[in-house]
């Protein structure tokens, strides 16, 4: 099995959570839910929440927003962000809480997210089909997955929800990528 590690982030771009209230298809507030085998509306879910679960669902066409903690993707989300226009591109799942960490596994490797992936936690990718950009504070890749990036190069421009990009002071250090390797050891 390998294992990459894109190391501590020091900067993370702020997320404008005014833009995705304010242009949202719905608002759910609940607590301790759970949605399996629903398909979403198109267009932006914010989740304000804490203690919630995603199975099986499906959206077409946009982004699902997180604020609170304790998020959990099971069993085969398939989510589309919204295509873009000339002035960006729409992100397809947003975690803003920093004690939000999202775990992408599925059994049967039938996760699926298409567009930029945003965690003010950490991320880890173990199993499914992704076209990115990843953000995280840390963000490891383990071998079951596919980075569908190529496919999806209309996804790597600006993403909308982000303020402007020139808010930002660009370009920021990013340090290198950190790759271990464990090796199954044959005992005779």
């Amino acid at each position: 099995m390998s294992l990459i590690i894109r190391g501590n982030f020091d900067f993370l771009p702020e997320v404008d959570l005014q833009y995705f209230l304010d242009n949202a298809v719905e608002i759910h507030t609940e607590n301790w839910k759970k949605w399996d085998n629903e398909t979403f509306q198109d267009g932006i879910h914010v989740f304000t929440g804490y203690y919630l679960t995603l199975e099986n669902i499906k959206l077409a066409s946009g982004t699902l927003v997180f604020i609170g903690h304790h998020i959990n993707f099971w069993f085969g989300n398939d989510i589309t962000a919204a295509a873009g226009d000339t002035s960006g591109t729409y992100p397809a799942v947003i975690f803003t809480n920093p004690a939000q960490n999202f775990d992408a596994y599925s059994l049967n490797g039938d996760e699926s997210i298409t567009g930029a992936i945003y965690c003010k936690g950490n991320i880890t990718l173990r199993n499914g089909h992704f076209s990115g950009p990843i953000m995280g504070k840390n963000v490891s890749l383990h071998n079951n997955f596919s980075l569908k990036d190529t496919e999806n190069a209309d996804r790597y421009r600006w993403t909308k929800g982000f303020g402007n990009r020139d808010s930002y002071d660009w370009p920021k250090q990013i340090r290198r990528w950190k790759t271990r390797r464990w090796h199954k050891k044959i005992n005779i």
